[in-house]
């Protein structure tokens, strides 16, 4: 009964933690200066409505209003519902790191699985990889993964020069890009993500993500075409390729590694 509690509480906390995410989602990719502060009250993105707080209670405020606003019924995304879901589901996962006492494991676990989340929807919706979550983001791996090293300098060594990496990889394929096809192949902001995700992952594994990314891509793309959706050079959003990939890696790196191994090399 025991774990039965706990995994209720980190789903609780993982769902108040996606509440968190929608705003930074809506607040940082919004063009209305009033909304991109992430300390102000909520509102309908609509009317404009300053929601109560029994409105919202995540998952279940968005089910009893079936999804719309109570002042104009104007249809909410189900994106929000969608984010706290799957960071209830996520921080329900953790439940060994808190049994283990990590506590640090499972903060930086967690930020992860929140910055992926935040930035695969601030991307697919907006085309936006923001300074204002990134930059955090890179500064707590930097400093945290180094935290729990056994050399943390070493560590911190690491992670910088996998950032570069990753940094350069980017700027160095786009440029590439330019002159062949003299149109941007990615955003500076894709050169950003894959720097922190460098410093979380390192170097090795940061590369498997990027590949993982561009394998997703091009099949993304090819389907897109088949149904007629859009010519072949349509731009995508490589930072939620990067996100779903760096989830992959987590969840699975390990079997992809072995099967890379044993199938692609021996």
């Amino acid at each position: 009964m025991t774990a039965f509690y706990i995994k209720s509480f980190l789903f609780i906390l993982g769902s108040c933690l996606g509440s968190f995410c929608n705003v930074l989602i809506h607040r940082s990719t919004s063009e209305n200066p009033k909304d991109q502060s992430i300390l102000g009250r909520s509102r309908c993105p609509h009317c404009g409505y300053f929601i109560n707080p029994k409105d919202l209670i995540p998952l279940i405020s968005f089910l009893i209003l079936r999804g719309r606003c109570r002042s104009c019924g104007h249809t909410l995304t189900g994106r929000y519902w969608i984010v706290e879901l799957i960071l209830g589901l996520v921080s329900m996962q953790l439940y060994p790191l808190v049994l283990f006492g990590d506590a640090i494991g499972f903060v930086l676990w967690m930020t992860l699985s929140m910055g992926l989340v935040t930035l695969f929807f601030t991307d697919y919706e907006k085309g936006l990889l923001p300074d204002m979550i990134q930059i955090p983001l890179f500064l707590f791996f930097w400093i945290g993964t180094a935290w729990i090293d056994p050399y943390p300098f070493s560590r911190m060594s690491t992670g910088l020069i996998s950032a570069v990496l990753g940094w350069c990889l980017i700027w160095f394929l786009s440029r590439l890009y330019f002159i062949f096809r003299h149109q941007e192949g990615f955003g500076g902001g894709d050169g950003k993500m894959l720097a922190w995700i460098g410093v979380f992952y390192e170097w090795r594994s940061m590369l498997g993500i990027f590949f993982l990314a561009t394998i997703l891509g091009t099949l993304w793309g090819i389907l897109l075409k088949i149904q007629r959706k859009g010519p072949w050079n349509m731009e995508l959003p490589f930072g939620s390729l990067l996100a779903v990939s760096a989830a992959i890696m987590a969840l699975w790196g390990d079997r992809l590694g072995r099967f890379y191994l044993e199938s692609v090399i021996s």
